[in-house]
């Protein structure tokens, strides 16, 4: 059985990827760090770690600790208005701290408006994100460069609603909607189970919320 570490793991796409995860009987070790959230999470059978996404060598040690890992699943993200921003320099010190520990398999949670998707956003969907978005950026472009074995995940807006199953993903960079966080976590473990996933960029959406009628393609893993 696969031991997966999620980075970030106590709410939003990180708590339903480690639920999905504990369900399919993986084993999960994460970190976050709101001690708050510990039972929460603890309550799935996940080993946690609390941890400042901020310390690298405290992101270094909770994931040298957590024994042999197969992936690393880094959902790190901050809410609008935060400053300083997690979303750069914790993905960076879990890249960091995945090639010391020899993990190649590496799997991210950015958004749509990262890369060549930035002129998909509306212009004061663009204004609003843009802070965002340029941190997420750096953490994309310092996991390409780093030689892991990544996917990136670039959901559309993101809400709290059960999972649908209508979750898909596209390389389609025209696309616009909004998709459940369960959703997304579904997807997550689709690309986990799959080798065809490695060294991709997906966009990540809900067939049935989509906000643009751009032709595109699902991907079929």
């Amino acid at each position: 059985m696969p031991h997966i570490f999620v980075a970030g793991a106590s709410r939003r796409v990180g708590f339903e990827t480690v639920k999905r995860l504990r369900a399919s009987g993986v084993t999960v070790s994460c970190f976050f760090r709101s001690e708050s959230e510990r039972s929460r999470v603890e309550e799935t059978g996940a080993a946690v770690t609390i941890v400042d996404a901020f310390d690298g060598a405290a992101v270094g040690a909770a994931i040298a600790g957590a024994g042999q890992l197969d992936a690393i699943i880094c959902t790190l993200g901050g809410k609008p208005g935060d400053e300083p921003r997690v979303d750069f320099p914790g993905a960076k010190h879990c890249i960091d701290a995945a090639k010391t520990a020899g993990i190649n398999r590496f799997l991210f949670v950015t958004a749509i408006g990262c890369g060549d998707t930035w002129d998909t956003l509306e212009e004061k969907a663009q204004q609003f994100l843009g802070p965002a978005i340029k941190a997420k950026n750096q953490a994309e472009a310092y996991l390409f460069s780093s030689g892991l074995d990544y996917t990136v995940l670039r959901p559309g807006g993101l809400s709290d609603d059960p999972v649908t199953g209508d979750g898909f993903l596209t390389q389609d960079v025209g696309v616009l909607g909004t998709v459940t966080r369960a959703d997304v976590a579904a997807q997550l473990v689709r690309c986990l189970e799959s080798d065809k996933t490695k060294g991709q960029v997906y966009q990540v959406l809900d067939r049935n919320q989509l906000r643009t009628a751009t032709p595109f393609v699902e991907m079929v893993l």
